[in-house]
């Protein structure tokens, strides 16, 4: 929904509401039809905002009938006020806001996040009655929680993401030199 102004994301707007709620659950089948195509180990990501209990129970309902779907909520938490504004000044760089005044969308955006945060539901262990699995990350990977995230792929999931970062830094890469043992063949 590129472009959609904040109050597109209020809970009380009910147009709004089953609109953002059929895209998801439209998304959420796409994904589905494309795990179940696979024939190998495979991830699709559904991005959506699943703020609430009621829309992940939602998920939760529907996953379970495909064989083979291993559901993992992310959570990302966030209360750094320097990542955050990171974060807001990335955000308006994206096609949300692009050829907008630079304030206003700012002040859009934030009004975004108030309206998730009236409505929103945090993770808990007992979500779904016990039995979704998720991962929590504080302030962009500063601390990562999983719970219920069985298996090999399921935990190398957990351990990519809490290596993400959101500001940009350098990577170096560096090929080793030849050593003398290795041209002249001893070991």
């Amino acid at each position: 929904m590129a472009g959609a102004a904040a109050n597109f994301f209020s809970a009380t707007d009910e147009e709004s509401c089953a609109l953002r709620e059929k895209y998801a659950m439209e998304c959420l089948e796409e994904a589905i039809v494309w795990l179940n195509i696979q024939t190998c180990a495979s991830v699709a990501i559904f991005d959506a905002t699943n703020s609430t209990k009621k829309r992940r129970e939602a998920i939760m309902a529907r996953c379970p009938c495909d064989r083979g779907v291993v559901l993992i909520f992310v959570e990302s938490i966030c209360n750094d006020p320097v990542i955050l504004e990171e974060n807001y000044r990335l955000k308006l760089e994206n096609d949300d806001y692009k050829g907008q005044d630079t304030s206003a969308a700012r002040t859009d955006f934030l009004q975004r996040i108030d309206n998730y945060t009236k409505h929103y539901d945090p993770l808990t262990d007992d979500e779904c009655q016990g039995k979704a699995c998720y991962i929590e990350l504080f302030n962009v990977g500063e601390k990562v929680v999983m719970y219920h995230c069985l298996g090999y792929l399921a935990s190398q999931i957990g351990t990519y993401l809490g290596n993400i970062h959101i500001s940009p830094r350098r990577i170096w890469l560096a090929c080793p030199a030849d050593q003398l043992d290795d041209v002249v063949g001893d070991s």
